[in-house]
C-alpha cells in the first residue's frame, strides 16, 4: 500500500499535489532548453507533457511559468522525436485558452509550428493541424492578424495539400473544416493562398 502523502488518481499520480507553484516548471524548462544535455532535455520534455495532461491547473501553471514560449523557440532545431514531443505539449497547453493566447501572442508562434507541418512526420503534422485546429474553433476567435500569420507561414497552402490525400482522416476532415470556416478571409490574397 502506498504511503498516505503520496496521492494517487485514477491515471497516475497527482501532481497538483506536489506542484505548488510555477518554479517546478521554471526548473523543467530550463532542463529542455539546454542543448548540452540532450537525455536531460529530453526526460525533462517527457515529465513536461505527463504533467499537464494530468490537469487543467498544471496546464496553467505550466503556461504561466513561459512554456509556450521555451516551446515555440525550440522548434527550428529540434529534430522529429523531440518536435513531436513539443508540439504534443503545445497542443496540451492550447487546450487551455491561456495556452492559445500565448501561442498567438508570441511572434513566431504561428511561424513555428506552420514550418513543421508536412516536413517532419505524419504525427508531426497531425499535432500541427490540432494545434491550428483549437486555435480557429474553441472559445478564442482568431483575429484578422492570425489569420494572415496563417497564410504567410504557409499552414493555409499545407492545409490545401492535406485536401489531397486520399483516405479519410480526422487530420484532414479539420484541414477541411478549417478552409470552409476561413476560405473567405484567405481568397483575399490569392497569390499566397496559390
Amino acid at each position: 500500500m502506498a504511503p498516505s502523502h503520496l496521492r494517487w488518481q485514477k491515471n497516475g499520480y497527482d501532481w497538483n499535489f506536489v506542484i505548488q507553484g510555477v518554479d517546478f516548471f521554471k526548473s523543467l524548462l530550463e532542463m529542455v532548453s539546454d542543448e548540452i544535455c540532450t537525455k536531460a532535455s529530453s526526460c525533462a520534455l517527457e515529465v513536461l507533457i505527463e504533467i499537464p495532461g494530468s490537469s487543467k491547473k498544471c496546464r496553467l501553471r505550466a503556461i504561466e511559468a513561459g512554456a509556450v514560449c521555451v516551446l515555440v523557440e525550440l522548434q527550428p532545431d529540434s529534430n522529429r522525436p523531440i518536435c513531436e514531443k513539443v508540439l504534443l505539449l503545445i497542443k496540451l497547453l492550447c487546450e487551455c485558452a491561456e495556452g492559445r493566447l500565448a501561442l498567438v501572442e508570441h511572434g513566431m508562434g504561428i511561424a513555428a509550428i506552420s514550418k513543421r507541418m508536412l516536413h517532419v512526420s505524419i504525427t508531426a503534422t497531425k499535432m500541427v493541424v490540432k494545434i491550428l485546429w483549437v486555435i480557429m474553433i474553441c472559445s478564442f476567435h482568431p483575429t484578422e492578424r492570425v489569420l494572415e500569420e496563417m497564410l504567410v507561414y504557409g499552414s493555409v497552402k499545407k492545409l490545401l495539400v492535406l485536401l489531397h490525400i486520399d483516405g479519410r482522416s480526422s487530420t484532414k476532415d479539420k484541414a477541411i473544416k478549417m478552409i470552409k470556416l476561413h476560405g473567405n478571409s484567405w481568397k483575399r490574397y490569392p497569390s499566397l493562398v496559390n
